[in-house]
């Protein structure tokens, strides 16, 4: 229960990389992005996600 509480805290900043990641880096906020891009729990949130998608695509 705890980790999904972790994880739910977590969501908007994971959000807001992905969105600073679509961006062309002339537009971004370069410090942010750098900062989310080395938070080890916000990247694992992302590919978590990505995971959890991809997986069970690959079934079909």
């Amino acid at each position: 229960m705890q980790q999904m509480k972790a994880f739910r805290a977590l969501t908007k900043p994971a959000l807001e990389f992905l969105e600073l990641d679509a961006k062309p880096e002339a537009d971004r906020d370069a410090i942010r992005y750098e900062t989310l891009k080395a938070d080890a729990l916000v990247q694992y949130l992302i590919l978590d996600a990505q995971a959890n998608v991809l997986c069970p695509a690959t079934k079909l």
